[in-house]
């Protein structure tokens, strides 16, 4: 929905808020991926299935955004491309919905655990320091990233005359 929202903004603060609406939410579904890993994955897997999906992650992201700028010099217009983007997003959502069959997975054994939990996993979460050194510098490289991609292409046509057909996908 925030794909689409971006897609009929009327301003920049209608188009920052849905944008940032969007971000928050992907932040959110990120605790989500242990529990998926434990439902699908066999515990020895866990760091392969890690490490070739962040890097799959990481490269579909590049893709996505030196894409976008392709997909709207092709349609001609930034908010036509965000409705195909959200289509884009539907058509993976129908997807997951029929390839992971949540009710064949064995979820038993994690509600059970998830039920026996006491206290919230933020406060035991507190006393791994190194977490947080790696947390805070994730959340500082992708800001760094995001605002790379977000405002380099501008920037190299306000100051090096570069259009943003071509400085969209460098």
């Amino acid at each position: 929905p925030f794909l689409f929202l971006q897609g009929v903004a009327t301003n920049f603060y209608v188009l920052f808020l849905a944008r940032f609406f969007l971000v928050m939410f992907h932040v959110v579904a990120t605790p989500a991926r242990p529990l998926l890993m434990q439902q699908w994955v066999a515990p020895r897997d866990y760091g392969w299935v890690n490490a070739v999906g962040l890097s799959l992650h990481s490269v579909l992201l590049a893709v996505a955004v030196s894409t976008s700028a392709l997909l709207i010099g092709a349609i001609g217009s930034w908010r036509l491309a965000y409705f195909v983007q959200g289509g884009f997003m539907v058509v993976q959502t129908v997807a997951w919905l029929l390839v992971a069959r949540e009710r064949l997975a064995p979820v038993k054994t994690l509600q059970r655990a998830l039920q026996a939990q006491q206290d919230s996993p933020l406060w035991p979460a507190l006393s791994y320091r190194e977490g947080w050194l790696i947390g805070i510098t994730m959340f500082g490289l992708s800001a760094t990233w995001t605002a790379m991609v977000t405002f380099l292409p501008t920037l190299l046509q306000e100051e090096r005359g570069i259009s943003l057909r071509l400085g969209g996908p460098l």
